[in-house]
């Protein structure tokens, strides 16, 4: 990852930061047509009473729930994203910065390769796992603090969630949550889109910008802005680190700790406070120490 000085906008690049947004909204749509043709065809070879007006009308009413469905196309789309967005990374973002006129290609790309295992390696990832930790928990903490505050909203959000816990404890969605679109949608979001955005925004309005585009990714107002927010943290750890790693490996940490963080920690409102304001601190604590491993690395050479 490339750090890019400001330049007039270009017709291309302004493109080249909305099209992926626009691929990845399209093939939500995608998914959710085929989630629907499978259910259909199902139902109407199981019953041989059904018609296609019945049919219909109870996978609107989601009486015909199939989580592994909806599962194992979700798991493709993060493939099919991790392929498609690191083929696309890579070929604009990445490799035309391999080659110098001092080096070989093949020196070049070892002396990247051992970057990226020293980096993955450095003392900056026990930190950003730690921060991965202290988010979910913080996010956890302050939707239990708000969400009195805007019942209906959240009554909607949670239903929505009780809907996909079917979903996410399958097998094929837990791989696609915690293991690919941590990598998948870093690419997607801090790679692409942060990419051609900054060609022609100031940092700070590029890392907004994919923000703003990963919480409407979301599809709900709740998640949704916990996303936007997350997203431009995740923008800055990958700006100023120089490294979609460092993103890659935070994102991972917060979606795997989900697992991990007890409810009951949060079922009373003081304590809920009190652990949610500790979690704030530790998160801008181990965000400090893995950025600032890396400032000392800077002013050193």
């Amino acid at each position: 990852m490339t750090r890019c000085k400001n330049q007039p906008a270009k017709l291309k690049d302004i493109i080249g930061s909305f099209t992926p947004f626009l691929i990845a909204v399209l093939a939500q749509y995608v998914l959710n047509f085929i989630d629907v043709a499978i259910l259909f065809f199902k139902n109407m070879r199981s019953d041989e009473k059904s018609n296609s007006e019945n049919t219909i009308g109870k996978i609107l009413q989601m009486d015909y729930n199939q989580p592994m469905n909806q599962a194992y196309l979700v798991l493709a789309q993060h493939i099919v994203f991790l392929i498609c967005f690191g083929v696309w990374y890579y070929r604009i973002f990445y490799r035309g910065n391999i080659v110098s006129t001092d080096e070989s290609f093949e020196d070049n790309t070892k002396g990247r390769m051992k970057n990226i295992f020293s980096c993955v390696c450095s003392i900056r990832t026990p930190f950003l796992l730690l921060a991965g930790v202290a988010i979910q928990i913080m996010v956890d903490g302050i939707l239990n603090l708000v969400s009195p505050l805007f019942p209906d909203t959240f009554a909607a959000y949670y239903e929505l969630v009780s809907k996909a816990v079917g979903v996410n404890r399958a097998v094929p969605m837990m791989i696609a949550t915690f293991v690919i679109a941590p990598f998948g949608e870093e690419l997607f979001f801090r790679g692409v889109i942060m990419g051609y955005a900054k060609r022609y925004m100031p940092p700070a309005f590029a890392i907004l910008f994919q923000g703003v585009l990963f919480g409407l990714y979301h599809g709900n107002i709740v998640q949704g802005i916990y996303a936007c927010i997350l997203g431009c943290l995740l923008g800055f750890v990958a700006y100023k680190a120089n490294t979609l790693l460092a993103s890659m490996i935070l994102h991972f940490s917060i979606n795997l700790s989900v697992l991990f963080i007890p409810s009951v920690w949060f079922e009373e409102t003081v304590r809920c406070s009190i652990i949610t304001a500790g979690a704030l601190v530790l998160t801008v604590l181990f965000v400090w120490l893995a950025m600032r491993k890396k400032k000392e690395k800077i002013t050193e050479k």
